[in-house]
């Protein structure tokens, strides 16, 4: 490869980003309970596991509270604590933590399950105190002199306005600046290519020394081209769809998943 074509797609790693995500699901082993209720038991612990990892709370907590059930193994209740976290069930989530600690002062969890109670208190707390109701009762007052007396008032604290979804914020539209200026790259390079290859074409009679350079580099250059130009697109369409699928906000884009593979690229999940 010539100095021109290496200069040309090293330029493809001004737009090139790795994207991870990674998920951090709970998780708790279990040991044999008895032979009747232990296969049971393990199969839906495994089917929580599977749908915790899927982000499917509501499901994971089912199976884990079922699993519970049968055999009663408190480590599964660090599982139900986490579910319930998820789903922002926050006295529920306190209740299950502390049945874990309770029942496992020594596991390795519980530094995490300790701090997250405090705040998960803290919260509950704060909750409660913004949603109850006060009843302010005056004693009659005399308003003439015929004697009527004011009616008794009654003042209800307005409940909290639940704050708007933010949305998946500026990351959609990175996905597609960048995967534009992807395809622009590729297309700058197959232009190139594509003009190797007419120089090439064009040079009857001429020394092959002279054209040289542009026929070794026409197919490296048309090749990253048509690399970085598919590529491209493809990361535009992704970010596109992801922005349109969020609302701008105002819906929610929970659980989507934005996968790059070396020849692929996807996203995933519920909108």
């Amino acid at each position: 490869m010539t100095r021109r074509t290496a200069a040309l797609a090293a330029s493809l790693l001004l737009f090139a980003s790795p994207v991870v995500l990674a998920s951090a699901p709970a998780a708790a082993q279990t040991a044999p309970s008895s032979e009747a209720t232990d296969a049971e038991a393990h199969a839906l612990f495994e089917a929580g596991r599977v749908a915790y990892n899927d982000a499917r709370y509501e499901d994971a907590l089912g199976y884990y509270r079922r699993s519970y059930e049968l055999s009663h193994r408190p480590q599964l209740l660090y599982n139900i604590g986490q579910c319930e976290d998820r789903l922002r069930h926050d006295a529920e989530a306190v209740a299950a933590f502390e049945q874990f600690v309770a029942a496992l002062p020594d596991a390795p969890q519980i530094t995490e399950v300790d701090a997250r109670l405090e705040i998960l208190r803290r919260t509950a707390h704060a909750t409660e105190a913004t949603t109850t109701t006060t009843t302010t009762t005056t004693e009659p007052t005399p308003t003439d002199t015929t004697g009527s007396e004011a009616t008794d008032t009654e003042t209800t604290d307005a409940a909290p306005t639940p704050a708007a979804d933010a949305g998946p914020g500026p990351a959609p539209w990175i996905v597609l600046a960048g995967g534009g200026a992807l395809a622009i790259v590729g297309a700058i390079l197959l232009g190139v290519g594509y003009a190797d290859i007419a120089t090439v074409d064009g040079a009857n009679g001429v020394p092959f020394a002279s054209v040289r350079g542009a026929y070794d580099d026409a197919p490296v250059l048309t090749g990253v081209g048509f690399g970085a130009l598919g590529l491209g697109v493809a990361l535009a369409g992704v970010g596109l769809v992801w922005g349109l699928s969020s609302g701008g906000g105002s819906g929610s884009s929970e659980h989507a998943r934005l996968r790059i593979g070396p020849a692929s690229v996807a996203i995933t999940g519920s909108f």
